[in-house]
């Protein structure tokens, strides 16, 4: 494991590809390991000629958990307007960090979920650090775009104890079905082999919680993505059950200049079959001028 002390925490990470190719910084959502991109997806864009980086976000796989803050302490101070452990800026700070600590001057970002929220901050707190940014399956921090009600969250939540890693594949299996699209299955073997990975490597606790929290008490972007001059891409799925399209619609709407590609019957998911067309938007959109 490859560690980056960054902001009084540390940050797991790896890379792919050759240290002197462009590096290219893949951004997970929430309580999701930096391994949810796949390994054959990051050898697919590191064959393309990218320097590939993924970590862990803080309270998530083998970077720092904050357990000395009550999770839902958090989420509760959250929702009041109040003081929260750390904020989407943190996360996009310990991004940047992580990125000193390899020597990395600016970069490509593309993140899915609360790492499409995570990359938005980025180009918004430092935007000298990115040459372009792609934010997938995520929204503006706008009020509504957030549309995963508690009937949803609650499909989310496996019934049965995570004890081991056989239950620990089971959970992410039906996590993973629960978020597909129905023109896009979950591939339930490989899930659950990166779901038994997971736990291996941490097994997890209340740190999603945390991340909730961080993302609530960091409000809508809009305004301040309407400033942003860097190459942007969005792209959602029509049939995202937890962050509704939307958020894809009003993100590229927010970003002068971004390109929207929405996907018919697309969960909150990127599944193999689309990987290549994926990689290949992605290219596209770091080989794009900025807009001024």
């Amino acid at each position: 494991m490859l560690v980056a002390p960054v902001n009084g925490i540390e940050i797991a990470y790896d890379v792919h590809g050759r240290p002197g190719d462009t590096p290219l910084v893949l951004v997970t959502g929430i309580s999701v390991q930096m391994i949810w991109w796949w390994d054959a997806f990051v050898e697919r864009l590191a064959g393309r000629g990218f320097f590939v980086v993924r970590h862990d976000n803080r309270d998530a796989g083998e970077s720092t958990q904050l357990d000395q803050h009550d999770a839902m302490e958090a989420l509760t101070s959250a929702l009041a307007g109040g003081e929260v452990p750390y904020r989407l800026s943190d996360l996009a700070a310990d991004t940047v960090g992580l990125l000193d600590h390899l020597g990395i001057d600016k970069a490509h970002f593309v993140g899915h979920s609360m790492g499409g929220m995570i990359v938005q901050t980025i180009a918004i707190e430092h935007p000298e650090r990115v040459l372009s940014l792609t934010s997938i399956g995520s929204n503006t921090g706008a009020p509504g775009e957030f549309e995963a009600g508690v009937g949803v969250i609650g499909r989310l939540v496996y019934d049965k104890p995570v004890v081991d890693q056989s239950t620990a594949g089971d959970a992410y299996v039906h996590s993973w079905i629960t978020l597909a699209g129905p023109e896009y299955p979950c591939d339930v073997n490989a899930t659950r082999a990166v779901g038994e990975r997971a736990y291996d490597r941490g097994p997890g606790g209340l740190g999603v919680v945390r991340q909730i929290a961080a993302i609530t008490a960091s409000g809508d972007r809009t305004d301040q993505l309407a400033k942003l001059d860097v190459p942007t891409l969005v792209i959602h799925g029509d049939a995202d059950i937890l962050i509704d399209v939307s958020g894809g619609y009003a993100t590229a709407k927010a970003v002068p200049g971004a390109e929207l590609v929405i996907v018919d019957g697309l969960g909150h998911d990127i599944p193999e079959v689309l990987w290549d067309s994926f990689i290949d938007l992605i290219i596209r959109n770091t080989e794009r001028e900025r807009t001024t």
